[in-house]
Order: C-alpha cells, then structure tokens, then sequence
C-alpha cells in the first residue's frame, strides 16, 4: 500500500506500525457497511473544506508517504474474473480473482498525492475509494469518470491512518472503465441508467461529438467518442473511419498519449490522390508522436512523405527542420550548448534534444551485471553520453509535492521524492512502449519481471517495481532557471539551493566508483557525462553515485541505497587501514571542518591563523601512508586546504598560492602536476579524482599571477581551469574570467 502522511519519520513509523497491528487483528473479517447517504454528504463536505483550504489542487508543506508490502497487479482480463459486491469484501485482503463494478457518485478529493471518491455498486452499497499514482491531469472529466462504470479488479480492502476502511488501488492498471452497457456490467446498473435505455449513434453522431468535445479541450471525451464511432462505423464508411482514427490521433496527441497517437495516425492514411490534405494531417500527427516518442529517424520518414503531399505546408518543415537537429546530435554528440542554455527558464525547464551514446555500449560487467564500455578512445573533457531525462521533477513545477518515501519494507526513507515515482508511471501509462526502458534497470521488487503484459487495452506497470528503479536509479539535480547560466558552477550545482530529481535510464548502467572516469552535470533535464580522464576503448566507464569522507560512511550509503559496496582503489586502501588511524584522521577532519567554519571570513586571517590551517593539514596529511595511497585521493584535509589557497592569495603570496593549488591536485592524486613559471600541466591518474575545490583554487592562483604581472602564467592558468570546470559544469557557462579590476591592477 502506498498512504500519506504530514507527520515526522519517527510519527509515521509509530502510526504506520499502529495502523498495520489494528489491520492484522482485523484481518480476513466482514467489512462494516457504512451508510451510502452519510458518506457520500460527508465525503462531499470534505472535498469543499479541502478546496476552501487550498489544497484541492496544491498542498502545503511537505508529506511522507508510506510504502508498504508490495504486491502484484491484477495480470487477468475482466471476462476471468468473478464479480462480487461490497458487502463480499473482507478487511486487510486483496480479493484475487474478483472485481468490484462500481460507479463514481462524488467529486474527486484531490488529497496531496492521491485521488480519492465515493462509489457505489449495483445494491446501492457505497465505500471510499482511492487511487495511488493517478494522471491527476485527467482532472474531474477524465479521471474515475461518472458516465460509465469502474470495474477495480482484485480489489484491496484496507485502512487509512484514522483506521477507516477503503479500498486502496496501488496500481492504475487494476481499474479499467467500462460502459454502462459492457457484457460484464450487472444489469442493475443499465436499469438504473435512463430506464434501461441506452442512445444509440451512428458513427457519424460520434464523430461530431467527438468534434464537439475536442474543441472543449476535453480530450478523453473526445477520444472515447471516437472509440465509440469505429465500433458503429460500418465496412462501407471508410472516409468516416479514416475521420475517427485522424480525429482520435489529434486527441491523443493533446493527452501526450503518443503511442496511440501515432497508432491512430498511421491508420488514417488514405493513400489516394483526393485524399491528399486528410492524408498530410495524418503524416504530421504521427511525426510528431514519433518525434515525442523519440523515433526522429521516423519522425523524418513522416515528415519527407508530408511534405511530398503539400510541400508548402509551414509547419511541416519547421518540425522537419528540428528533427534534423536532433538526428545530426544522436549522430555526432554536437549540441548548441549556447542555445540551450539560452532557452532555459524557470517556465522553460525541460529542453529539446536527442541522445547520444555513440561512444558506449552496454555490456556484462564482470561482478557489476552490467556497465556501459568505451567504444572509442576518449579523451579528459570529451563528452561520453548526453541524455534527456526519462523524466524529471522540479521543485518549481505547478504539481510539485514534497513527498518522501518511506519504505516498510526496510524502514528507510528513499532519496528521490513520491513524485518522481508518480511522474514515471504517468509517463508509463501515457506511452507504454517507454516500459522496457525502466523494467531492464534493477530494484529490489521483481515485480512482473520485465514482462509487458497489456490486458484489457491497458498495459500492466507494477507500481512497486517502479519505484524501487527509481529509487535505485534516480539522480538529484538542479532545478534549471535563467540565473543558472550566470553562476559559478551554476549547472552541477554548487551555488544552487533548489533541487529536482530524474531518472536518465541509459546512464543508470554507469557503475560506480568513487575515483570515476566521467562526471554528470544537469543542464536543464539533459545529463551530460564527461570524461575526467583517458579512457581507452574497451574500457568499463564509471561515475560517482555520491562521495562521503569515510569508507564505512560510503559503504553505508551504498549498500542501503543501491545494494553494493564499492571496491575502488580508494576503498580498498581506506578499508585496510587501521580503526586508529581512521578515527585519528576524522577527528582532524572534524577540526579542520570547523576551522573553516570560524575562519569563513578569509581576507582577515592573520599570520598566526595561517600557521595554524598550515599545521592541522600537515597532521591532517601524516595520517595518510605514502605507499597505501600512492595514486589514490586524499581528501580529509581538501578543504582545509582550499582555504589555505585563498588565505594566500588574500595576503598577496602568490608562490604559496600557486603551491597550494598543486597540493591540492596532488591530494587528489593527480599523476602529473606542474604549476610554475614555465609550466601548467595536469595530468589525471588512474585514481584520481576531480572536485570544485581544486577548480576554483586554480582561480585564486590565476588572480595571484595576474596582480603580480605575470599575465602570461595567468592565462595558462585560466584556460586550464576552463577545461576543467567545463568537465564538471557540462558547458563553460558561468566561468569566471579573469576580472578587469585584477587586470589593471597587475599593470
């Protein structure tokens, strides 16, 4: 099950745990009627109180939902299920076998993360029922609609948190709509329904109020109106089923329901020279769902035969114009960095461009499973893998809940928000052929184990399954904004306070190590991986999921989180040093951490307070075996010494400035690190690793050599840098230049 909760962790585990003890003694008895009247009045008073409160359509503050003992969706079609009633149904148990037909007789209650209503079945007997992950876009129109009947198969009679009884759908795929005149529909419900008498259309009349609904934006209207029309259109209305599938294209298409859409779009070609106009319709809609679906190479095919109709068609080549775009970026990994960066906004989050993985390959990993592979030789600074987001959430979205998940089965709290989970099988539903894309990425719940089943036209997704992908498999992000491209390391992060999450499935089989060769950095919903040094083809690419100081902190991590633990060269040497110098070492850590934090204010250190940061990073430094780590980072002391750059370049000493940036690439474990008069050479290690303190401290030395007049080492300096910060940033927006003011100081 899958509830919410606005308490602490602490006071939603204890009401969790509550709730789940009262289930287990009420397990397996007869439900409790509840009075269909009442509780229809009162489930009416709540949604008003709810919109009253503004929270009808966005809540406030932040909620936790609870995860529970997953099970599997209804994989059986309705005709092999037995129908039973409320009255049948038995608390704490999911009915397998049976479903409940049932119609929806209040306003939808829109409670955070779920969509809650009264519904009936046929004896009049009324329940609450709520449905987790639903496409809330749907709004009241389309969503557990009232002009047909709902059949929830094997449904699961529970309770909420106050311990009342509702039947709590986890899975979308187990309700399915059906007319009031379906095969499986008790016949009460057809009595109840005008008399018994049900309007017969042709499909002409469905097709006009197919017309009618689609011009009022009510789009799953219109498509069931179409539906309804290719049922009555006879083999002899050919035009009219070419109308309907045309008409039913567009509406989907307004849905984002883009496997449909294109569907319906093929099936309304024509072929014949009067059909001409009908016939580039036809072509554009399934260019544009195939565009959408990510198909450019179909999208270009539909596209060339569209412009062949009506050559002087606007729209046509301007899409067309896009798709070449984006199949010359799938091809070569060129993008216009410029102009994506340009086009981002707070209202323009998510940008348009196509994937490239020409350098990679996905492969067994010996001991991993899986990892993607060089398939070229590639260089520091090259891009390795662009990809655009399955789908990503931000934290300035309209829809956006602050909604944790906690998971009962573990009792931890999974990294990566309720609404990202909720966003993928939004998606999922939306355009089914996207499943595999996620099934073919590990989690915890097999769930149906990569199968695609889709049973009464609608595709199967295991709610759970998803959200232990995504849970292993999200990454954080920024939250894009225009002021983005004007801060220092404005793309990966560092100055950027608001947070967003995704899920980028191709390079979700990047393993990890925390000496990687490739970093990721976010520029909007795309995820640019570059590489931070030589890799050869053949080789097995990584990056860092997370870095904590520690191996046991890491380990933690890791095994919690992703269910592995990491041994990389710098784990391994960590793991074999002794307890004692390991707490030896945190303990400076610490020390040096908070030096920092009291000494923040580095232009008024004086000399006495540098010698100090001086003799707590040398200790800092003696805790690590010269031999043990040779070639691997040392990182316990890195911001220590980051600040130690700027104390120096604050009291104009620029050759220990400059000094101290080279130790601070050789803590890193930087193979080769020259920086002096006559030479900026840094070379990366196999272990090495890559961080934005020893990229900005490149900054102060560059500054220092500018105010002492060598312009010339600055600039050596400076162009360094940018190489750098460009493979941590993604793009080189936000670099700092050398400023004027420096420059006219230094003569």
């Amino acid at each position: 099950m899958a509830l919410q909760m606005s308490d602490s962790l602490e006071a939603a585990r204890k009401r969790f745990a509550d709730m789940q003890q009262y289930a287990e003694a009420e397990k397996g008895k007869p439900r409790t009627a509840k009075d269909s009247e009442t509780l229809i009045k009162q489930f009416g008073d709540e949604v008003e109180h709810w919109k009253k409160e503004g929270r009808h359509s966005q809540p406030e503050g932040s909620v936790l939902t609870i995860v529970g003992m997953p099970y599997t969706p209804c994989i059986k079609s309705l005709y092999e299920l037995e129908k039973i009633t409320l009255s049948e149904l038995h608390t704490e148990t999911h009915h397998r076998g049976k479903m409940l037909i049932v119609q929806r007789k209040s306003k939808l209650l829109f409670a955070r993360a779920m969509v809650c209503a009264v519904v009936v079945d046929e004896t009049g007997d009324a329940e609450v029922l709520q449905l987790v992950h639903a496409d809330t876009a749907l709004g009241e129109d389309g969503l557990l609609r009232t002009d047909g009947l709902l059949v929830i198969k094997e449904p699961y009679f529970t309770f909420n948190t106050e311990k009342t009884g509702i039947i709590l759908v986890d899975h979308p795929s187990d309700i399915v709509s059906i007319p009031i005149s379906h095969a499986v529909a008790p016949a009460d419900f057809l009595l109840q329904h005008d008399g018994g008498l049900i309007e017969i259309k042709s499909a002409t009349e469905w097709k006009t109020a197919g017309n009618k609904a689609l011009g009022a934006k009510r789009y799953v209207k219109a498509v069931d109106c179409y539906t309804q029309g290719l049922a009555a259109a006879t083999p002899a209305l050919l035009d009219v089923r070419f109308d309907l599938y045309r008409n039913r294209a567009q509406a989907n298409l307004c849905l984002e329901r883009f496997d449909a859409a294109l569907s319906d779009a093929l099936a309304a070609i024509i072929g014949s020279e009067e059909a001409k106009a009908r016939d580039s319709k036809a072509y554009f809609r399934a260019a544009y769902a195939a565009y959408h679906l990510r198909a450019f190479v179909d999208a270009k095919k539909h596209l060339e035969r569209m412009l062949e109709l009506i050559p002087d068609d606007s729209d046509g080549a301007r899409l067309l114009e896009r798709t070449n775009v984006r199949l010359h970026e799938q091809a070569t990994g060129e993008y216009d960095f410029a102009a994506i960066t340009r086009n981002i906004s707070e209202a323009n989050k998510r940008v348009d461009v196509a994937d490239f993985f020409n350098k990679t390959e996905l492969k067994p990993s010996p001991g991993r499973y899986r990892g993607l592979f060089a398939t070229v030789d590639i260089n520091p600074g090259e891009i390795v893998v662009c990809e655009k987001a399955f789908c990503a959430v931000f934290d300035t979205d309209e829809h956006f809940i602050r909604a944790a998940t906690y998971g009962a089965r573990n009792q931890t709290i999974t990294p990566y928000p309720y609404v990202l989970w909720k966003a993928a099988i939004t998606k999922l539903h939306r355009s089914p052929s996207a499943l595999t894309k996620l099934t073919t990425l590990t989690g915890e719940w097999p769930g149906l184990g990569g199968i695609s089943l889709a049973i009464d036209g609608t595709t199967i997704i295991d709610t759970f399954e998803i959200h232990d992908i995504v849970g292993r498999n999200g990454y954080a992000s920024c939250t894009p904004s225009k002021q983005q491209a004007d801060t220092i390391f404005g793309y990966c992060g560092y100055s950027n306070e608001t947070s967003g999450s995704g899920i980028w499935s191709y390079a979700s089989y990047l393993n990890h190590s925390c000496v990687p060769s490739v970093e990721r950095c976010p520029v909007g919903d795309l995820m640019i991986y570059r590489a931070v040094k030589p890799i050869a083809k053949g080789e097995e690419i990584f990056a860092c999921y997370d870095f904590l100081d520690g191996v046991e902190n890491r380990h933690e991590e890791q095994e919690r989180v992703w269910g592995f633990l990491c041994d990389c060269m710098l784990c391994v040497a960590e793991v074999l040093e002794s307890s004692e110098t390991k707490e030896k070492r945190r303990k400076l850590a610490e020390a040096a951490k908070a030096f920092v934090d009291d000494h923040s204010v580095v232009p008024n250190s004086d000399q006495a307070t540098v010698t100090r940061a001086e003799m707590l990073a040398k200790r800092i430094k003696s805790t690590y075996h010269e031999k043990k780590y040779e070639g691997v980072p040392r990182t316990a002391a890195l911001e220590l010494q980051y600040w130690l750059t700027r104390a120096y370049h604050h009291r104009k000493d620029s050759k220990r400035c400059l000094a101290s940036t080279a130790e601070m690439f050789r803590m890193l474990a930087w193979k080769t690190v020259k920086l002096d008069a006559n030479n900026v050479i840094l070379e990366p290690g196999k272990g090495s690793r890559l961080s934005v303190e020893a990229v900005m401290s490149l900054n102060w030395s560059r500054n220092s050599m500018v105010l002492h007049g060598k312009p010339g080492l600055a600039l050596k300096l400076s162009n360094k840098q940018k190489e750098l910060y460009i493979m941590l940033n993604g793009v080189a927006n936000g670099f700092p230049e050398i400023p004027v003011h420096l420059v006219a100081q230094g003569g």
